[in-house]
């Protein structure tokens, strides 16, 4: 399956489900469908997090043809959900931002060793930073662990040298340098 298939199959699934999401008091729910992240194992769990990164890969991917009213409309569906739920979303972002970034966190410490051995798991690994962003975007989330965040990325400055972008070529558009930079790197 493509990334963009991927990416696809997984959206279409999960936005019909968000309703009952934001009023479940679980924060990561069950894959919505048997995909795979890009570059990585593992099925990916419905979480606003993984909506919000899909959606964005998606927009990036300019989709084509008769998908794209469907996207329209799915896009259109999370906004008013975000919307008619919106001190629901908002207790769900902030959750899952502070996960997020305890899982960041980890895994910076794993890859600042000397050995490094964190570094093959980049490509995947970084979504989660990535997410932590869109999150950050999100009303209600992010605050509080905005200088947590803030020092992790410092840690991760001096760990990587400028680069290429680390994902598929052509989503590279809908994620700009500027404000993703940790997409744009080399591994040491």
């Amino acid at each position: 399956m493509t990334s963009f298939e991927n990416d696809w199959t997984y959206f279409k699934a999960a936005v019909p489900l968000l309703y009952d999401y934001l009023l479940s008091a679980e924060l990561f729910w069950p894959p919505p469908v048997s995909v795979r992240a890009t570059d990585a194992t593992g099925a990916l769990n419905l979480s606003l997090g993984n909506v919000l990164l899909f959606m964005q890969r998606l927009k990036a991917s300019n989709v084509p043809g008769e998908r794209a009213a469907a996207f329209a409309s799915l896009e259109q569906q999370v906004n008013e959900t975000r919307t008619r739920w919106q001190a629901n979303w908002q207790k769900k972002a902030q959750a899952e931002f502070n996960s997020r970034v305890t899982l960041w966190q980890n895994y910076l410490n794993d890859f600042a060793q000397p050995e490094r051995p964190a570094t093959v798991n980049y490509h995947y690994a970084i979504r989660w930073r990535v997410i932590l962003d869109l999150l950050t975007g999100e009303p209600g989330a992010a605050h509080r662990n905005q200088s947590v965040l803030e020092h992790m990325d410092g840690r991760l400055r001096a760990l990587v040298r400028p680069g290429q972008f680390i994902w598929e070529p052509e989503l590279a558009d809908g994620f700009p340098k500027e404000r993703y930079w940790y997409l744009y790197v080399t591994l040491p």
